[in-house]
């Protein structure tokens, strides 16, 4: 879709944005807090984030406790600021210095890379926006707070039943779940974990937005991991918890264009999670740590792992077209991608019973094969691995089959297979780029080594 023309209109029509303040509300145990955004001359929006106290005594008033609020609702801001791309960005309630400026320009320029590509939209770092905050002073707030757990964010795919499963284990875990998504829901219950332990937290977009949206304004994805972190450090901070264990792996950090920086993932991205963990320490707080347990793994191995677990293949769900019903669609590209990795280690029965359709034996789905693979230049926008861990997935599928009996995408790729040893490479790598704390990777160890995927070496 080309609308550079509609972004061009857009940005003259309406030059000011601004993130005009926030509410803290406390009602029947929960902290409500509401946000306020103007697009200049067009509406004003007021979306809601609701998060449960568990009896928990908070004070609205705690300096530190606003700033990590004001610092969610500049995340919140970049949904309801895309509408029109307003050149001239202003923050009316708080301070940012010149380093936290360029810190969330940054996050909105790659946050909103697939949003700027899908809309055909033509911009560079510089100019795509100006942030003036009401003033740059941002002292540093101690946290007092004592602590104890890890959270677990939850979204019902593979990759947080591995994390919950091994961690569960050794500490005291805390279910993190926005929106009670029905696949989020039904994990929380399959993993046993406490009713007391899971935090419900609810997010609710301004009808305007929508609205707007419908009427053929600017519209795209936005970075939500990115609202996953600051929330999730807000609740760990409200809840005492200093742990907050991600389930990213190496593979998001490939972007999903080929040879540019444009990732559906971004926000999942090992860059964001160290510049967040920057930010967070600097600005935030530097008891609470934010990490992705997973990220010295790749998503053939991360698969190898929920297999090898062997408790789980019947109740995750990834489909995001199916994730609020909590079923797999069965037509999307996040279905082909889990079909083929899980094909190389299950046979076509058990994979055609996951999801309820032939994965594997309908042609209608080769092109979305295709793209997974690399046989096309981009990747689907969507939560996938690499390239190289697809072509991975397929060789070892190929050799648990018969070759001469083959469902229809495996043998499409007969031709494309890897060498066996570059399989078992990438299955049995170490990813070394990761912020796991020392403990918690001992953890991830022993089950890969459980799991016959490391060595004791």
């Amino acid at each position: 879709m080309e609308r550079q023309k509609d972004f061009e209109f857009y940005r003259k029509e309406y030059r000011f944005f601004s993130y005009d303040g926030y509410t803290m509300d406390e009602y029947d145990d929960q902290l409500i807090i509401t946000y306020g955004f103007t697009i200049d001359h067009l509406a004003c929006f007021h979306p809601q984030w609701t998060i449960p106290l568990h009896g928990r005594t908070i004070d609205i008033h705690d300096p530190l406790l606003n700033r990590m609020v004001f610092a969610l609702g500049m995340v919140e801001a970049i949904s309801y600021w895309k509408i029109t791309c307003a050149p001239l960005w202003h923050v009316k309630c708080g301070g940012l210095d010149a380093q936290a400026v360029q810190w969330f320009k940054k996050l909105a320029y790659y946050g909103l890379g697939e949003f700027f590509y899908i809309n055909g939209i033509r911009t560079s770092y510089d100019d795509f926006v100006t942030i003036i905050p009401q003033n740059s002073l941002m002292p540093h707030y101690p946290d007092t707070h004592d602590y104890h757990g890890v959270m677990v964010p939850l979204g019902g795919g593979k990759d947080s039943y591995v994390s919950a499963h091994i961690l569960k284990q050794h500490h005291d875990i805390y279910a993190y779940i926005i929106n009670d998504v029905k696949s989020a829901l039904h994990a929380k219950d399959v993993l046993k974990l406490k009713d007391d332990h899971t935090l419900h937290v609810h997010r609710t977009l301004d009808p305007t937005m929508l609205q707007l949206n419908q009427n053929g304004y600017l519209n795209g994805h936005t970075p939500f991991s990115a609202l996953v972190a600051f929330s999730s450090v807000l609740v760990g901070y409200i809840h005492h918890i200093p742990y907050i264990a991600l389930s990213n792996e190496s593979s998001a950090n490939e972007s999903t264009i080929k040879d540019e920086k444009i990732n559906h993932q971004y926000s999942k991205s090992i860059e964001f999670e160290s510049d967040f963990q920057w930010f967070n320490h600097t600005y935030l707080s530097d008891k609470i740590h934010y990490f992705s347990f997973l990220r010295p793994l790749n998503e053939l191995q991360i698969t190898a792992l929920f297999t090898h677990f062997n408790d789980y293949l019947y109740d995750f769900r990834s489909c995001n077209v199916g994730s609020k019903q909590g079923v797999w669609c069965g037509h999307c590209a996040k279905c082909c991608f889990v079909a083929i990795m899980l094909a190389a280690f299950n046979d076509d029965v058990t994979i055609t019973s996951i999801f309820d359709h032939d994965m594997l034996n309908d042609p209608t789905l080769w092109p979305l094969y295709r793209q997974l693979s690399g046989l096309d230049e981009n990747k689907p926008f969507e939560c996938v691995g690499t390239r190289a861990e697809v072509v991975a997935a397929i060789t070892l599928a190929l050799t648990r089959r018969d070759l001469n009996h083959l469902p229809y995408v495996l043998n499409q790729f007969k031709s494309m297979v890897l060498p066996i040893e570059q399989a078992d490479a990438l299955l049995h790598q170490h990813g070394e780029l990761h912020h796991v704390p020392a403990c918690f990777y001992h953890e991830l160890s022993t089950a890969m080594k459980e799991a016959h995927l490391w060595t004791n070496d």
